[in-house]
């Protein structure tokens, strides 16, 4: 859809590129429901893959893979949105 709508080159691969980071944190959403760790490391691997992994993509990955840095990582997300607030 996104190909047949937009056609400047650049405009286009911005908007898949979007659209294909929506779909994985999807499946890691999805997986985190289902405790699939699987599934998990490859949508986490995918996005690492395109360099778009979010803080919280980490806790999400983190929640199933490895339970106690999730407190950690929460504490620091905490600590870097008051200081962003500043």
């Amino acid at each position: 859809m996104v190909q047949i709508i937009i056609h400047d080159e650049r405009e286009r691969e911005y908007y898949l590129d979007i659209i294909q980071n929506f779909y994985w944190r999807s499946v890691m959403q999805i997986a985190g429901v289902y405790n699939d760790d699987i599934l998990m490391k490859e949508a986490f691997l995918k996005l690492k893959i395109n360099k778009n992994v979010q803080l919280d993509d980490y806790i999400i990955y983190c929640r199933l893979t490895h339970p106690e840095l999730v407190l950690l990582l929460r504490l620091f997300r905490k600590i870097k949105s008051k200081l962003g607030n500043l």
